[in-house]
């Protein structure tokens, strides 16, 4: 994080970085903000505005934070059989909670149906559960477009401190140096 201070005169100071470290969630609440990102992107899909464009949390697909909610152990932050039925589309809505979490293969099949190699369908769903998860600072990236999500803030970070271009990066994403 970047921080400038303003001093006597109005003057800025050179910004300093701190690194500051993440705090996980208690896992109720992530299963709650992933509740709520799932009806956000149901609305958006019917055609009602929620909330301002700027102010949408979430960065990926209603079918990632559904993966994601099916994998999740039932207990007592789980979801109840209204909630399926609220949540999800008729396939998986027939679900009952006792069942949860399921297999990456089961929700592929029923998440995915349009995509013909069952394989491909699992893999698709271990991918959206690994997308919210990142989104939750806990795993990497799965692709190369995911590795590049924090490149802007790193280039400005760069041109703060002085730097005359953006960074270089090595082929797996780690930044080498400041130009």
């Amino acid at each position: 994080m970047l921080r400038f201070q303003v001093v006597e005169g109005g003057r800025v100071e050179q910004p300093t970085q701190e690194r500051t470290e993440w705090v996980s969630w208690p896992k109720a609440d992530e299963n709650r903000w992933v509740r709520w990102r799932i009806r956000e992107r149901r609305a958006i899909e019917a055609g009602r505005v929620t909330a301002c464009p700027w102010n949408i949390s979430g960065e990926f697909e209603l079918r990632d934070y559904q993966t994601w909610l099916l994998r999740q152990q039932e207990g007592p932050t789980g979801l109840t059989a209204d909630e399926i039925s609220d949540l999800f589309p008729s396939p998986v809505a027939a679900i009952q909670p006792n069942a949860l979490p399921l297999s990456y293969q089961k929700i592929g099949d029923m998440l995915f149906a349009e995509v013909g190699d069952p394989d491909n369908r699992k893999k698709r769903a271990a991918d959206a559960y690994k997308r919210v998860e990142w989104e939750f600072h806990r795993g990497g990236p799965s692709s190369e477009a995911e590795s590049r999500r924090g490149w802007g803030i790193a280039c400005l970070a760069c041109l703060a401190l002085g730097a005359k271009g953006p960074p270089r990066v090595s082929r797996l994403g780690r930044l080498l140096m400041w130009s």
